[in-house]
């Protein structure tokens, strides 16, 4: 009995010899002809003999794209120059219609400033009248009234200084506004460029995917061929071709959303060269002010001008209630024949007040007390969202980083769990559903490194630009 298992244990050894070596000098000949010229005796196992581990699926370009990719992110010096991203960003960020209306609403604004404080200057105006006057007892006559008057404000109880100090803080808030549309809008293109070239990346290695299961597809046909598998095989591996090919059109729709996108922000199409830059190296600072760098931020400083600019409106309206004192000089001509000549020159001072108004001046100060109320309540909420943006970013920048680092780890486990399955299953130590397993938790790990490599580009972009310091590193101003 013993003896008979014996035997056939030889035979299917023997069995496996002939039918899966052969397939391995049939696949991969080429790749070992020196080591066949030099190795003596039976071919396939020259050829057995000369494999390493790894060579079956070394030499795809799905697996020495993902080697680049790893090599990329290890090596940021292998990435196009920074200033190269600095340059296509400044060539275009000035056109933004983004940053064009915020240009607009700053220059609006510092107009109402000078319009404001013109009401503490002279003020000059002019009449001139001509027609005819009818009389009962006399003729007709020609008519012609001028007059020449010229007015400045002694003292409006502060209605005109709080409505400088309000169009003062509006122009500084505008200011205020334009910096953070500009901080915004450059986060924007630097996230669109990212994810065009994350969305390409996808495509690459999903379309690599897909060459990856034809190329075990006709190993799994020529295995069939020899005896070393069966039909079923070849149909299952058949099928992952076109599970694999599904994932080809929504990474097309993706690079298609991305680069209008990218259109959509520069204004032209996006360029064919790899979009892979050198960032500038940052760290997490710990021992910093958070409070005191949010409130340099310019949101909280529009926020801050806005109460100014309620406050400058409240005293505005209390002033107005009770009315003005003005210094007036008037001349004036009234010509309605040489008889009726009259000239007359007047200077007073002149004091004028709404006795009654309906309410009105009164309902309008209540109104400004109201929205001074409710903008230090908006600049509150705007500091603790400002604050809370800080801490998420940072622990998001965080997070990111040590995503990245664990996903080229993962990438690397799965590259070589790919391989050495695909070779136990070549040498019939394994099963076919393992091989797919492999090969689609091979692809997964890459998708999720592109991922993660995006996540960490947007997470110290906008890590940079809620400390206020990323339009500085592009020269967009502060």
């Amino acid at each position: 009995m013993k003896a008979n298992i014996m035997r056939l244990k030889k035979t299917a050894a023997a069995r496996f010899r002939f039918a899966v070596l052969p397939f391995f000098a049939l696949l991969y000949g080429p790749v070992f002809a020196a080591e066949k010229a030099d190795s003596p005796g039976d071919p396939a196992s020259a050829a057995i003999s000369a494999l390493k581990p790894f060579d079956v699926l070394a030499k795809t370009p799905f697996d020495i794209a993902t080697l680049e990719l790893i090599a990329e992110i290890e090596t940021p010096s292998m990435r196009q120059p920074f200033n190269d991203l600095k340059a296509m960003v400044n060539r275009s960020f000035n056109s933004v219609p983004q940053v064009l209306r915020s240009i607009e609403n700053r220059r609006a604004a510092e107009a109402g400033r000078e319009e404001a404080f013109a009401g503490y200057l002279p003020r000059v105006s002019a009449t001139v009248g001509k027609g005819r006057t009818n009389y009962s007892r006399y003729p007709d006559s020609t008519s012609r009234d001028s007059s020449l008057t010229a007015s400045q404000l002694l003292y409006d109880f502060g209605a005109t200084g709080g409505a400088v100090d309000a169009a003062d803080a509006r122009a500084k808030a505008a200011g205020h506004e334009e910096s953070r549309d500009r901080s915004s809008t450059l986060v924007n293109m630097l996230r669109a460029v990212f994810d065009l070239e994350r969305a390409r990346r996808n495509l690459f290695f999903s379309r690599g995917y897909v060459s990856s299961r034809e190329l075990f597809l006709g190993v799994t046909m020529e295995r069939e061929k020899i005896g070393g598998g069966s039909k079923l095989d070849v149909v299952r591996a058949r099928t992952k071709v076109s599970e694999a090919s599904d994932e080809i059109p929504g990474a097309l729709k993706d690079v298609a959303a991305a680069e209008s996108r990218f259109r959509e922000l520069f204004g032209a199409p996006p360029p064919t060269q790899k979009l892979s830059f050198r960032l500038p190296a940052t760290e997490v600072r710990v021992d910093v002010d958070t409070s005191a760098i949010v409130r340099q931020l310019p949101a909280f400083m529009n926020a801050d001008a806005a109460v100014v600019a309620a406050l400058g409106d409240y005293e505005a309206s209390k002033g107005r209630m009770w009315g003005g004192l003005n210094f007036e000089v008037s001349n004036s001509q009234s010509d309605v024949g040489s008889a009726a000549e009259s000239k007359q020159t007047t200077a007073q001072v002149v004091y004028r007040v709404d006795v009654f108004s309906g309410f009105a001046q009164s309902a309008r100060a209540t109104a400004a007390a109201a929205r001074y109320s409710q903008a230090q309540s908006e600049r509150d909420r705007v500091y603790r969202e400002l604050i809370a943006n800080a801490e998420v970013s940072t622990q998001s920048y965080k997070a990111a980083l040590a995503s990245r680092v664990n996903r080229v780890s993962l990438v690397a486990g799965a590259r070589e769990t790919d391989g050495s399955t695909r070779e136990l299953f070549l040498m019939g130590k394994a099963p076919l559903s393992d091989v797919f397993r492999a090969q689609e938790e091979f692809f997964s790990a890459v998708q999720k490194l592109i991922r993660a490599q995006f996540d960490y580009e947007v997470a110290m972009v906008e890590y940079l630009a809620s400390r206020g310091e990323l339009l500085p590193l592009f020269d967009l101003g502060t």
